[in-house]
């Protein structure tokens, strides 16, 4: 398991994380879908921004995911995978979601959280090269 992210960047770097990256997904959410009449409340764009500079800095640690067979009643398994590989699989999702976002098709606002990982992956940048 990797180090937690208050280990990597300590108290209040991680509130800075979280603040903007949360600011940063709602900008997003409203640059991309401006006439959205579902409501962009919540942290998912700061807790994307955190994943992602998780992800970047740990990028081998092992997660559990959980896996499903599709249907009604399927079991889930559990799955260790790599961060970066559970953190990837779940940008495409998000990549894909963008575009029924857009469509109006859903209410998760994906935009919010790519705005988010936009921010993780500045906050894992300054970090790595400093």
């Amino acid at each position: 398991v990797g180090p937690g992210a208050e280990d990597v960047l300590g108290h209040g770097k991680l509130l800075a994380l979280l603040v903007l990256a949360t600011a940063a997904g709602g900008v997003a959410h409203a640059l991309v879908d401006p006439a959205s009449n579902a409501p962009c409340v919540g942290a998912s764009g700061g807790i994307s921004g955190v994943m992602a500079f998780l992800a970047l800095t740990s990028p081998l640690a092992k997660m559990n995911v959980l896996m499903t067979g599709g249907g009604f009643g399927t079991i889930m398994r559990r799955v260790r995978i790599p961060a970066i590989g559970a953190f990837s699989l779940w940008l495409v999702i998000q990549l894909f979601t963008l575009g029924d976002q857009i469509d109006g098709q859903v209410d998760v606002s994906a935009a919010a959280h790519l705005g988010g990982v936009l921010v993780g992956v500045l906050f894992w940048a300054i970090h790595r090269y400093r």
